[in-house]
């Protein structure tokens, strides 16, 4: 029987898998300088990598930055889903929707909070390929709060869309707010949110008794 190499026979960490170390090297990277201030010479030598072997798992870099992008909302999708059950009312629902997209995108994320303010500036296919995603996955769940809000009679009748883009525009706008601190902008952004616009779309008091009745 072998015995773990390493000191007091502990195992040795196998090392990340090539194109593993490329996408991690490229997230921090364009947390830091962007999409248009990062190089792909920069990520090689970050990655111990080189330009060639980018090309061959990422073709481009554009390609390499979707990656890198897609991988973070599927990982807000995760957290978006694992934190908001059905139970509970739809206000306290919006609440962790906007809490939790705040701190993934402020904190836990960066890059997408960096990506979100460069956006407009960035090639047509990419740009469409992000917010395609973003919309089939992040929104896609936020529509259904305000779906299930409806049908519980939790809402006063309105439109989903146009309340989407409310929404979306809110937490936007505090990630997007260079005036406060990620503390506070996860703070007064889940409250404005939560206690005003969410608070403006609930039914009056026993509307949903009246429907159901």
């Amino acid at each position: 029987m072998t015995r773990p190499s390493g000191p007091a026979g502990v195992a040795r960490e196998r090392p990340l898998p090539l194109k593993e170390r490329i996408l991690n090297a490229a997230t921090v990277e364009f947390a830091h300088n962007g999409y248009h201030g990062s190089s792909l010479r920069s990520i090689a030598e970050r990655s111990q990598a080189t330009k060639p072997m980018i090309y061959y798992h990422f073709r481009s870099k554009d390609g390499l930055y979707a990656a890198a992008i897609l991988h973070q909302l599927a990982e807000l999708e995760t957290q978006l889903r694992t934190g908001l059950t059905h139970e509970g009312g739809v206000q306290e629902r919006l609440r962790g929707f906007a809490h939790t997209y705040l701190r993934c995108f402020l904190e836990e994320f960066p890059a997408l909070a960096v990506g979100l303010r460069e956006l407009p500036t960035f090639p047509a296919p990419l740009f469409a390929e992000i917010v395609n995603a973003h919309n089939h996955t992040i929104i896609a769940i936020l529509r259904q709060i305000l779906r299930d809000g409806l049908a519980q009679g939790e809402l006063r009748p309105h439109d989903i869309d146009n309340c989407m883009r409310a929404i979306v525009g809110i937490v936007h706008q505090f990630i997007r707010e260079k005036g406060l601190d990620n503390g506070d902008a996860i703070r007064a952004g889940t409250e404005q949110v939560a206690e005003y616009y969410a608070r403006g779309l609930l039914a009056e008091p026993g509307a949903a008794c009246n429907r159901n009745g």
